[in-house]
């Protein structure tokens, strides 16, 4: 079992501070009060920003799904590595794909070199 480092749960994005700063949530599914602010994405114009707010949102999208893809990495590798056991051929794109998979897990965790 993987001891997880970061807030648990789902992420959602809300906007409870008004449509310039996106707030990453762990329990986005609970009342406000119930939610643990994780990251803060500012939209501000007014600091030179220059990036959309469309942008911005698929940023926030990005970070929210990060448990969630974090998890289906360890999933699939796991899945891989139990299809390998039975398998004497194997992709040169797998391997490339399972290196990728590893490197992304480790940077998510912490552990990258």
């Amino acid at each position: 079992m993987v001891a997880y480092k970061h807030t648990p749960g789902d992420w959602g994005f809300e906007d409870p501070l008004g449509p310039h700063i996106l707030s990453i949530v762990a329990n986005p599914e609970a009342e406000a009060y119930d939610w643990v602010f994780v990251a803060q994405i500012g939209t501000s114009k007014e600091d030179g920003d220059r990036r959309s707010m469309a942008e911005h949102k698929a940023n926030a999208h990005l970070l929210a799904a990060a448990p969630t893809m974090l998890k289906a990495l360890q999933a699939m590798l796991r899945h891989s590595c139990v299809a390998d056991a039975h398998s004497e051929d194997k992709d040169p794109e797998d391997h490339a794909a399972e290196r990728m998979a590893r490197a992304a897990i480790a940077k998510a965790m912490g552990t990258a070199a």
